[in-house]
Protein backbone atom coordinates (compact mmCIF):
# COMPACT_ATOMS: atom_id res chain seq x y z
CA UNK A 1 0.00 0.00 0.00
CA UNK A 2 2.71 2.49 1.01
CA UNK A 3 4.85 1.76 -2.06
CA UNK A 4 1.91 2.15 -4.44
CA UNK A 5 0.78 5.44 -2.90
CA UNK A 6 4.05 7.19 -2.17
CA UNK A 7 4.35 10.72 -3.55
CA UNK A 8 6.51 13.82 -3.19
CA UNK A 9 4.60 15.07 -0.15
CA UNK A 10 4.76 11.80 1.80
CA UNK A 11 8.07 10.25 0.73
CA UNK A 12 10.10 11.48 3.73
CA UNK A 13 7.50 10.25 6.24
CA UNK A 14 7.21 6.93 4.40
CA UNK A 15 11.01 6.68 4.40
CA UNK A 16 11.11 7.11 8.17
CA UNK A 17 8.27 4.64 8.61
CA UNK A 18 10.01 2.03 6.47
CA UNK A 19 13.19 2.50 8.48
CA UNK A 20 11.25 2.09 11.75
CA UNK A 21 9.54 -1.08 10.49
CA UNK A 22 12.72 -2.46 8.98
CA UNK A 23 10.94 -2.84 5.62
CA UNK A 24 13.69 -2.67 2.98
CA UNK A 25 11.27 -2.41 0.05
CA UNK A 26 9.56 0.67 1.49
CA UNK A 27 12.93 2.19 2.43
CA UNK A 28 14.38 1.69 -1.05
CA UNK A 29 11.35 3.02 -2.93
CA UNK A 30 10.95 6.12 -0.77
CA UNK A 31 14.70 6.80 -0.76
CA UNK A 32 14.80 6.70 -4.56
CA UNK A 33 12.02 9.27 -4.77
CA UNK A 34 13.84 11.51 -2.30
CA UNK A 35 17.07 11.18 -4.32
CA UNK A 36 15.27 12.27 -7.51
CA UNK A 37 13.71 15.30 -5.77
CA UNK A 38 16.30 16.09 -3.11
CA UNK A 39 16.65 19.82 -3.80
CA UNK A 40 12.90 20.37 -3.81
CA UNK A 41 12.38 18.49 -0.55
CA UNK A 42 15.06 20.37 1.39
CA UNK A 43 14.47 23.78 -0.15
CA UNK A 44 12.84 24.90 3.12
CA UNK A 45 14.01 24.44 6.69
CA UNK A 46 11.07 22.20 7.60
CA UNK A 47 12.20 19.72 4.98
CA UNK A 48 15.79 19.87 6.22
CA UNK A 49 14.75 19.23 9.83
CA UNK A 50 12.51 16.31 8.84
CA UNK A 51 15.37 14.01 7.80
CA UNK A 52 17.27 12.32 10.65
CA UNK A 53 21.06 12.18 10.40
CA UNK A 54 21.34 8.42 9.82
CA UNK A 55 18.80 8.62 6.96
CA UNK A 56 20.52 11.67 5.48
CA UNK A 57 23.73 9.65 5.34
CA UNK A 58 21.91 6.89 3.46
CA UNK A 59 20.63 9.42 0.94
CA UNK A 60 24.08 10.96 0.45
CA UNK A 61 25.54 7.49 -0.07
CA UNK A 62 23.09 6.67 -2.87
CA UNK A 63 24.20 6.43 -6.50
CA UNK A 64 20.76 7.69 -7.51
CA UNK A 65 21.11 11.11 -5.88
CA UNK A 66 20.53 13.75 -8.59
CA UNK A 67 20.85 17.53 -8.39
CA UNK A 68 19.97 20.23 -10.92
CA UNK A 69 21.38 23.60 -11.93
CA UNK A 70 19.32 26.81 -12.02
CA UNK A 71 18.07 25.90 -15.50
CA UNK A 72 16.94 22.42 -14.46
CA UNK A 73 19.62 20.43 -16.24
CA UNK A 74 21.21 17.57 -14.31
CA UNK A 75 24.50 18.57 -12.70
CA UNK A 76 27.44 16.39 -13.79
CA UNK A 77 30.02 14.82 -11.45
CA UNK A 78 32.14 17.57 -9.88
CA UNK A 79 29.42 20.23 -10.01
CA UNK A 80 26.96 17.87 -8.32
CA UNK A 81 29.34 17.09 -5.45
CA UNK A 82 30.13 20.78 -4.98
CA UNK A 83 26.42 21.55 -4.74
CA UNK A 84 25.97 18.69 -2.28
CA UNK A 85 28.74 20.14 -0.11
CA UNK A 86 26.75 23.38 0.18
CA UNK A 87 23.57 21.48 1.03
CA UNK A 88 25.38 19.46 3.70
CA UNK A 89 26.61 22.67 5.30
CA UNK A 90 23.08 24.07 5.29
CA UNK A 91 21.68 20.84 6.74
CA UNK A 92 24.17 20.93 9.61
CA UNK A 93 23.55 24.62 10.34
CA UNK A 94 19.76 24.24 10.47
CA UNK A 95 19.99 21.16 12.71
CA UNK A 96 22.83 22.58 14.88
CA UNK A 97 25.18 19.78 13.79
CA UNK A 98 28.23 21.83 12.84
CA UNK A 99 30.48 19.25 14.51
CA UNK A 100 29.23 16.62 12.04
CA UNK A 101 30.00 18.54 8.86
CA UNK A 102 33.31 16.82 8.10
CA UNK A 103 31.88 13.40 8.89
CA UNK A 104 28.95 13.91 6.51
CA UNK A 105 31.14 15.43 3.80
CA UNK A 106 33.20 12.23 3.80
CA UNK A 107 30.26 10.73 1.87
CA UNK A 108 30.97 12.98 -1.12
CA UNK A 109 32.46 11.31 -4.19
CA UNK A 110 35.49 13.60 -4.64
CA UNK A 111 39.10 12.80 -3.71
CA UNK A 112 41.89 15.06 -2.51
CA UNK A 113 42.59 16.19 -6.09
CA UNK A 114 38.93 17.21 -6.44
CA UNK A 115 38.31 14.41 -8.91
CA UNK A 116 35.36 12.01 -8.89
CA UNK A 117 36.36 8.80 -7.11
CA UNK A 118 33.06 7.01 -7.76
CA UNK A 119 30.40 8.28 -10.13
CA UNK A 120 26.72 8.57 -9.28
CA UNK A 121 24.07 7.89 -11.91
CA UNK A 122 23.93 10.26 -14.92
CA UNK A 123 27.06 12.14 -13.84
CA UNK A 124 29.01 11.97 -17.13
CA UNK A 125 28.48 14.95 -19.45
CA UNK A 126 28.65 13.82 -23.09
CA UNK A 127 28.15 15.74 -26.33
CA UNK A 128 26.04 14.47 -29.22
CA UNK A 129 25.78 16.28 -32.56
CA UNK A 130 22.68 15.53 -34.59
CA UNK A 131 23.10 13.64 -37.84
CA UNK A 132 20.22 15.60 -39.35
CA UNK A 133 21.46 18.45 -41.52
CA UNK A 134 19.06 21.31 -42.23
CA UNK A 135 19.52 23.40 -45.39
CA UNK A 136 21.44 21.66 -48.21
CA UNK A 137 21.53 24.64 -50.51
CA UNK A 138 23.48 24.37 -53.81
CA UNK A 139 23.68 27.69 -55.71
CA UNK A 140 25.04 28.27 -59.19
CA UNK A 141 27.63 30.76 -57.89
CA UNK A 142 28.52 29.69 -54.37
CA UNK A 143 29.94 32.25 -51.96
CA UNK A 144 31.05 30.52 -48.81
CA UNK A 145 31.62 32.88 -45.86
CA UNK A 146 32.53 30.67 -42.92
CA UNK A 147 31.94 27.48 -41.07
CA UNK A 148 30.64 28.06 -37.53
CA UNK A 149 30.17 26.17 -34.30
CA UNK A 150 29.21 27.55 -30.93
CA UNK A 151 28.02 25.82 -27.78
CA UNK A 152 27.77 26.28 -24.04
CA UNK A 153 29.86 23.21 -23.14
CA UNK A 154 27.77 22.74 -20.00
CA UNK A 155 29.07 26.03 -18.56
CA UNK A 156 26.61 28.47 -20.09
CA UNK A 157 23.01 27.97 -21.20
CA UNK A 158 20.84 29.41 -23.97
CA UNK A 159 18.47 31.98 -22.45
CA UNK A 160 17.27 33.97 -25.46
CA UNK A 161 16.93 33.23 -29.18
CA UNK A 162 16.51 35.68 -32.04
CA UNK A 163 15.55 34.30 -35.46
CA UNK A 164 15.80 36.45 -38.60
CA UNK A 165 13.53 35.42 -41.48
CA UNK A 166 14.03 36.38 -45.14
CA UNK A 167 11.97 36.08 -48.31
CA UNK A 168 13.23 33.63 -50.94
CA UNK A 169 11.36 32.76 -54.14
CA UNK A 170 7.99 33.53 -52.62
CA UNK A 171 8.68 31.67 -49.38
CA UNK A 172 10.07 32.54 -45.96
CA UNK A 173 13.34 31.04 -44.69
CA UNK A 174 15.55 31.34 -41.64
CA UNK A 175 18.35 33.71 -42.59
CA UNK A 176 20.15 34.07 -39.26
CA UNK A 177 20.03 33.43 -35.56
CA UNK A 178 21.42 34.78 -32.30
CA UNK A 179 21.86 32.88 -29.04
CA UNK A 180 22.16 34.87 -25.82
CA UNK A 181 23.75 32.87 -23.04
CA UNK A 182 23.38 32.72 -19.27
CA UNK A 183 26.77 34.38 -18.77
CA UNK A 184 25.68 37.49 -20.71
CA UNK A 185 27.56 36.65 -23.91
CA UNK A 186 25.95 36.12 -27.32
CA UNK A 187 26.68 34.46 -30.67
CA UNK A 188 25.22 35.53 -34.01
CA UNK A 189 25.37 33.88 -37.41
CA UNK A 190 23.76 34.70 -40.77
CA UNK A 191 21.60 37.75 -41.49
CA UNK A 192 20.74 39.84 -38.45
CA UNK A 193 19.72 43.54 -38.67
CA UNK A 194 21.51 45.69 -36.11
CA UNK A 195 18.23 47.17 -34.85
CA UNK A 196 15.25 45.07 -33.79
CA UNK A 197 11.87 45.34 -32.14
CA UNK A 198 10.80 42.51 -29.86
CA UNK A 199 8.09 40.35 -31.41
CA UNK A 200 7.47 38.58 -34.67
CA UNK A 201 7.62 41.68 -36.83
CA UNK A 202 9.36 45.07 -37.03
CA UNK A 203 6.52 46.59 -39.13
CA UNK A 204 4.69 49.63 -37.75
CA UNK A 205 3.24 51.89 -40.44
CA UNK A 206 0.33 51.03 -42.82
CA UNK A 207 2.78 51.24 -45.72
CA UNK A 208 5.07 48.66 -44.13
CA UNK A 209 2.09 46.46 -43.38
CA UNK A 210 1.04 46.72 -47.05
CA UNK A 211 4.56 45.73 -48.08
CA UNK A 212 4.43 42.79 -45.72
CA UNK A 213 1.24 41.49 -47.34
CA UNK A 214 2.80 41.81 -50.80
CA UNK A 215 5.94 40.02 -49.71
CA UNK A 216 8.35 42.78 -48.72
CA UNK A 217 11.88 41.32 -48.50
CA UNK A 218 12.70 43.28 -45.33
CA UNK A 219 14.05 40.84 -42.70
CA UNK A 220 11.74 40.10 -39.77
CA UNK A 221 12.92 39.26 -36.27
CA UNK A 222 11.35 36.88 -33.80
CA UNK A 223 12.51 37.13 -30.19
CA UNK A 224 12.11 34.12 -27.89
CA UNK A 225 12.87 34.02 -24.17
CA UNK A 226 13.57 30.71 -22.41
CA UNK A 227 11.40 30.68 -19.24
CA UNK A 228 13.19 31.04 -15.90
CA UNK A 229 14.18 27.72 -14.39
CA UNK A 230 13.91 25.89 -17.73
CA UNK A 231 16.16 24.95 -20.62
CA UNK A 232 15.71 24.04 -24.29
CA UNK A 233 15.03 20.33 -24.58
CA UNK A 234 14.87 20.02 -28.36
CA UNK A 235 14.22 21.75 -31.66
CA UNK A 236 12.52 20.63 -34.86
CA UNK A 237 11.53 22.23 -38.15
CA UNK A 238 11.39 22.00 -41.92
CA UNK A 239 14.19 22.30 -44.44
CA UNK A 240 15.14 21.62 -48.04
CA UNK A 241 17.47 23.90 -49.94
CA UNK A 242 17.25 26.31 -47.01
CA UNK A 243 16.32 26.13 -43.33
CA UNK A 244 12.62 26.86 -43.78
CA UNK A 245 11.34 27.01 -40.20
CA UNK A 246 12.32 26.17 -36.62
CA UNK A 247 10.45 25.46 -33.38
CA UNK A 248 12.15 25.35 -29.98
CA UNK A 249 10.64 23.39 -27.08
CA UNK A 250 11.40 24.07 -23.40
CA UNK A 251 11.94 21.44 -20.70
CA UNK A 252 8.36 22.01 -19.53
CA UNK A 253 7.15 20.72 -22.90
CA UNK A 254 5.87 24.14 -23.97
CA UNK A 255 6.87 25.81 -27.22
CA UNK A 256 9.17 28.80 -26.78
CA UNK A 257 7.92 31.90 -28.58
CA UNK A 258 5.08 31.84 -31.14
CA UNK A 259 2.70 28.90 -31.30
CA UNK A 260 3.25 28.61 -35.04
CA UNK A 261 6.74 27.65 -36.36
CA UNK A 262 8.99 30.60 -37.16
CA UNK A 263 9.66 30.72 -40.91
CA UNK A 264 7.95 29.31 -44.01
CA UNK A 265 6.09 26.11 -44.87
CA UNK A 266 8.31 24.64 -47.56
CA UNK A 267 10.77 21.82 -47.07
CA UNK A 268 10.45 18.47 -45.34
CA UNK A 269 9.99 17.87 -41.63
CA UNK A 270 13.25 17.43 -39.72
CA UNK A 271 13.65 16.08 -36.18
CA UNK A 272 17.33 16.39 -35.17
CA UNK A 273 16.81 13.90 -32.32
CA UNK A 274 15.46 11.14 -34.57
CA UNK A 275 18.80 9.27 -34.54
CA UNK A 276 19.43 9.61 -30.81
CA UNK A 277 18.85 6.60 -28.57
CA UNK A 278 15.41 7.03 -26.89
CA UNK A 279 17.12 6.46 -23.53
CA UNK A 280 18.22 10.09 -23.82
CA UNK A 281 15.18 12.30 -23.50
CA UNK A 282 14.17 15.65 -22.03
CA UNK A 283 15.13 14.40 -18.55
CA UNK A 284 18.84 13.99 -19.29
CA UNK A 285 19.32 15.79 -22.64
CA UNK A 286 19.33 19.48 -23.57
CA UNK A 287 20.29 21.76 -26.46
CA UNK A 288 23.84 23.06 -26.06
CA UNK A 289 24.59 24.77 -29.38
CA UNK A 290 24.70 24.65 -33.18
CA UNK A 291 27.12 24.20 -36.04
CA UNK A 292 26.84 24.77 -39.77
CA UNK A 293 27.93 27.10 -42.55
CA UNK A 294 27.23 30.67 -43.49
CA UNK A 295 26.88 31.52 -47.20
CA UNK A 296 25.73 34.49 -49.28
CA UNK A 297 22.81 34.40 -51.70
CA UNK A 298 21.10 37.43 -53.27
CA UNK A 299 23.60 39.61 -51.40
CA UNK A 300 22.34 38.32 -48.05
CA UNK A 301 23.84 35.88 -45.59
CA UNK A 302 21.95 32.67 -44.82
CA UNK A 303 22.73 29.61 -42.73
CA UNK A 304 22.96 26.12 -44.28
CA UNK A 305 24.12 22.66 -43.21
CA UNK A 306 22.66 23.48 -39.81
CA UNK A 307 23.13 20.81 -37.14
CA UNK A 308 22.14 20.98 -33.48
CA UNK A 309 24.46 20.01 -30.64
CA UNK A 310 23.06 18.37 -27.50
CA UNK A 311 24.49 17.56 -24.09
CA UNK A 312 23.53 14.20 -22.60
CA UNK A 313 24.04 13.08 -19.01
CA UNK A 314 25.08 9.43 -19.12
CA UNK A 315 26.56 6.68 -16.97
CA UNK A 316 29.77 6.89 -18.97
CA UNK A 317 28.60 5.56 -22.32
CA UNK A 318 28.75 7.54 -25.56
CA UNK A 319 25.19 8.57 -26.60
CA UNK A 320 26.15 8.22 -30.27
CA UNK A 321 27.51 4.70 -29.94
CA UNK A 322 25.88 2.26 -32.33
CA UNK A 323 24.14 4.94 -34.39
CA UNK A 324 25.39 5.59 -37.91
CA UNK A 325 25.43 9.09 -39.36
CA UNK A 326 22.69 9.11 -41.99
CA UNK A 327 23.48 12.68 -43.04
CA UNK A 328 27.18 13.39 -42.38
CA UNK A 329 28.36 16.99 -42.29
CA UNK A 330 29.32 18.02 -45.83
CA UNK A 331 31.69 20.93 -46.11
CA UNK A 332 30.94 23.64 -48.64
CA UNK A 333 33.98 22.71 -50.76
CA UNK A 334 32.45 19.27 -51.33
CA UNK A 335 29.20 20.84 -52.56
CA UNK A 336 31.21 23.03 -54.94
CA UNK A 337 33.18 20.06 -56.24
CA UNK A 338 29.96 18.14 -56.90
CA UNK A 339 28.52 21.09 -58.83
CA UNK A 340 31.61 21.42 -61.05
CA UNK A 341 31.76 17.67 -61.59
CA UNK A 342 28.11 17.63 -62.70
CA UNK A 343 28.77 20.34 -65.26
Amino acid sequence: FFINNIDLFSCIDVYKLGDFLGNSAIVEESKNMICRNFQTLISEEDGIRSIPLHLMKQILSSDKLILYCDYHTILPGIEREEKLADLIKKYCEVNCMEKDVDDIKSLLRTDQQNQISSHRELSHLKTWTSNTRMGSWCPANPRHVQRFSFRGEGKRFIRHITLCTLKRNGSTIIGGLTFKWSDGSSDTIGSMPSQSVSGTSTFRSPLKLFKKILGDPTPLLTEMEVPAGEHISFVFGKSGRYVDNLTFVASSGRTIGPVEPVGGNRGDFRNPLSNLDPAYNSFNTYLDGVQGEEVITNKEKVIVNLRFIYNCLTNGEDPGHGYKCSQPFIHWSQWEAEIWHAT
